[in-house]
């Protein structure tokens, strides 16, 4: 599991004071396997984008705050979504995420498919 980051903290008499973040609390078990990699970019800015972890980073780089991240996986989306990824991304947009965001991504997915549809 994505278990709690530590930070040591030296505080007063020289006793270490631990402050714990339980990440698995603040991610949802879907996107832990992805974790790695979020962690590969926020050290070497190593991103490899695909259909599968596209959707699940975005979640994770919306909830840690990882702006430049985000906006890579928003880029990243618009240039993955064609007929045959529209529907993944609109499945794991739907499970991962909320709000405008969603709306936006969803209605992006539906358009392309749509656009794609023959009667």
């Amino acid at each position: 599991t994505i278990g709690g980051v530590e930070e040591g903290v030296v505080g007063g008499g020289g006793q270490a004071c631990v402050s714990e973040t339980d990440l698995s609390a603040i991610l949802p078990e879907q996107v832990w396997p992805f974790f790695d990699e979020v962690l590969d970019f926020v050290y070497s800015e190593d991103l490899r984008l695909s259909i599968e972890n596209a959707v699940p980073l975005l979640r994770c780089a919306d909830a840690l705050q990882i702006r430049s991240l985000f906006l890579l996986c928003v880029e990243g989306i618009n240039e993955l979504l064609s007929v045959t990824s529209a529907p993944k991304i609109l499945a794991d947009t739907g499970a991962l995420l909320g709000g405008a965001l969603a709306e936006q991504i969803q209605r992006a997915s539906q358009d392309v498919v749509a656009e794609n549809f023959d009667a």
